[in-house]
């Protein structure tokens, strides 16, 4: 049996309410994902994070199958994110936000104090981290300048806000807040600070991520029984359901071209085709795999 994380340590990404973070195999991912990456036309690299040595670390997935590993050290390093350019990756390791480079051979910390730091999303630009952090008692979204090591709080509500995701002009950041009750997405505008809630609905929705560009978001809501991953046209507020497999779809993620969507699903990661709805597995269930995050094609 798989070992799961402990699923409540930190709301609400790490939450997951009780379908968890994801993990990602490397032993045989090496061929499994060469053959399926090849199969599913030209693809661009894969950040994810995976238990199967023991400890959650972070790893690029490459087109042609091999596997890189960016961490290293004691702790659970979690929630890959990175820039539009690939060059800078953020993650998050036992509390605290750190940043790497593509090939994980400086590690920088960004935050230093006691409470849960989780979470980051980097801007487009790579200058602006977002992330969540409980230091003021619940979790709040907070900002920070890269260039300058400012921090500040952005988002904060009489409820938790978290899950924060960069639209791609770097304005607009979408997030996950149950301050009306249930887990709704919402965005807010970086500059005006302006918010707007995008979904109503009594089910958790949750994991917000923006297309390319800017005209839709994806995200999953158990709305119809179990955690599916939906699709909302932003111009038109229309709704589509994506996924309808017999077992939770989360921690969706968008391609940088905008035709695929890469998802955990049981434990492995999978990609989706958006033009024919097929699904491919990346990863064969060694260990709990998933957190997907798209860097740019070679």
């Amino acid at each position: 049996m798989r070992e799961k994380p402990d699923p409540m340590t930190r709301w609400p990404c790490h939450r997951r309410v009780r379908v968890v973070q994801t993990w990602v195999l490397v032993g045989s991912l090496v061929v499994l994902a060469g053959s399926v990456l090849a199969a599913a036309g030209p693809m661009c690299p894969l950040l994810f994070h995976s238990n199967r040595e023991g400890s959650y670390h972070v790893y690029r997935l490459d087109p042609d199958g091999s596997v890189t590993r960016l961490t290293q050290g004691p702790g659970s390093h979690m929630n890959p994110a990175a820039s539009r350019d690939g060059r800078v990756i953020a993650y998050d390791r036992d509390g605290d936000v750190y940043v790497t480079d593509r090939e994980g051979r400086s590690h920088r910390r960004l935050t230093t104090d006691a409470k849960a730091n989780a979470c980051p999303v980097l801007s487009p630009d790579g200058r602006w981290m977002a992330y969540q952090s409980n230091r003021a008692g619940r979790f709040q979204i907070y900002l920070q300048d890269l260039r300058s090591g400012q921090d500040q709080v952005f988002v904060q509500s009489r409820g938790h806000d978290g899950c924060p995701a960069f639209g791609p002009d770097g304005r607009r950041i979408a997030f996950l807040s149950d301050r009306d009750g249930q887990g709704e997405i919402y965005v807010v505008n970086r500059d005006s600070r302006q918010q707007e809630r995008l979904t109503v609905h009594e089910a958790m929705d949750m994991d917000p991520a923006f297309s390319p560009d800017g005209t839709r978001i994806v995200f999953a809501s158990d709305r119809d029984g179990h955690f599916e991953l939906y699709l909302l046209d932003l111009r038109t507020r229309t709704l589509e359901r994506l996924t309808r497999g017999p077992r939770s779809s989360i921690q969706p993620a968008f391609s940088p071209d905008g035709q695929w969507v890469a998802f955990e699903r049981d434990g492995d990661v999978h990609l989706l085709d958006l033009r024919t709805r097929r699904e491919v597995n990346v990863t064969d269930g060694k260990g709990y795999s998933g957190a997907p995050v798209w860097l740019p094609c070679p």
